[in-house]
């Protein structure tokens, strides 16, 4: 899987996302996400899945090594990809999701200095956290 940490420039805004999840039974606050597909390479995911999810066209700037966050139950690898997505761009100036059936998702774009408001916001109306959403923030010392 991948986890795309996209950055907005010039507004320095991150797109977060929250959609229903099915096994928790509640919606989540997450960075956009996603499988990759067969023949596609991690950088190739990362793209697609900002576009597909979002509706923002971005470039990769970087992507962390394959990174596990419950090796003694699951073996699912995960890797971040840093997103820089140009808000200048036509394609970006009025972005359309493509959600698959199923998928409900809303997006956000919040600077550093309104995710904690936000994050307060979204835990009032019982809305629950991905692990990695919370601790890139909580690692920058926003929360």
């Amino acid at each position: 899987a991948v986890i795309i940490i996209a950055k907005m420039k010039p507004s320095d805004r991150y797109i977060i996302i929250r959609q229903f999840r099915p096994p928790t039974n509640s919606y989540i606050l997450e960075f956009p996400a996603g499988l990759v597909d067969s023949g596609e390479t991690r950088e190739q995911t990362a793209t697609r899945e900002l576009s597909e999810e979002t509706g923002y066209f971005g470039e990769v700037e970087k992507i962390s090594p394959r990174l596990y966050s419950s090796p003694g139950i699951l073996s699912e690898a995960v890797s971040f990809a840093h997103i820089q997505v140009d808000e200048n761009l036509p394609d970006n100036q009025r972005p359309t999701a493509r959600n698959e059936p199923g998928e409900f998702i809303t997006v956000f774009k919040k600077s550093v200095d309104e995710i904690s408001k936000f994050f307060n916001q979204e835990s009032s109306r019982g809305v629950k956290f991905d692990v990695k959403l919370y601790s890139y923030f909580l690692a920058q010392g926003v929360l």
